[in-house]
């Protein structure tokens, strides 16, 4: 299994700083460099930690490529993601500060994407309800003061954005992702 995936995207491989360095074609390098750490850990029997660069054309854009994979590689073991795999995207915020072209547009659409297309879709209020809330330091009598609806109107809103986030939003990892973002 592990051949038949770097077979099919591997262009080419070699060892550069006491690194193996792969080239493949991808337009998503995170979920390929999470891909490849699960599948060459599992035959391994080991954490394999994976970081990916890019996309990248030309010797300049490579090179600018390999620099961002091995400072992801750093910060994927000093979070302690050993046996993961990712690209700065994956890192989130952590990943924004450490990359040389910061995407903030792609940043603030991967983190708030599910609450534009839900406000965007519907009408509805969610992103100034996230805003309200955050800056009313989360208390949702003082969410539901700033916003001039009801307690349960705001209940409902943030339940939805859980739904939308998913059940880790209000962690403080992704309460500061999410705050940044707005």
């Amino acid at each position: 299994m592990a051949g038949e995936i770097t077979a099919r995207i591997v262009r080419l491989s070699g060892i550069h700083a006491e690194q193996v360095v792969l080239l493949a074609t991808t337009d998503t390098p995170g979920a390929l460099a999470a891909r490849i750490a699960a599948t060459l850990g599992s035959h391994a029997g080991m954490p394999i930690t994976v970081a990916a660069g890019g996309p990248a054309c030309g010797p300049a854009g490579l090179a600018t490529a390999y620099h961002e994979a091995s400072r992801c590689l750093r910060a994927l073991l000093r979070l302690g993601r050993e046996g993961t795999g990712a690209s700065m995207a994956e890192l989130g915020f952590i990943g924004l500060v450490l990359a040389d072209h910061a995407d903030h547009t792609g940043f603030i659409r991967e983190t708030l994407g599910p609450v534009f297309g839900y406000d965007h879709n519907r009408g509805t209020e969610l992103v100034r309800t996230l805003k309200a809330y955050f800056a009313s330091g989360c208390s949702v009598p003082r969410t539901k003061d700033i916003l001039h609806v009801h307690l349960n109107t705001v209940g409902q809103r943030l339940d939805r954005i859980g739904k939308l986030f998913g059940q880790d939003w209000q962690t403080p990892d992704r309460k500061l992702e999410i705050q940044l973002a707005l």
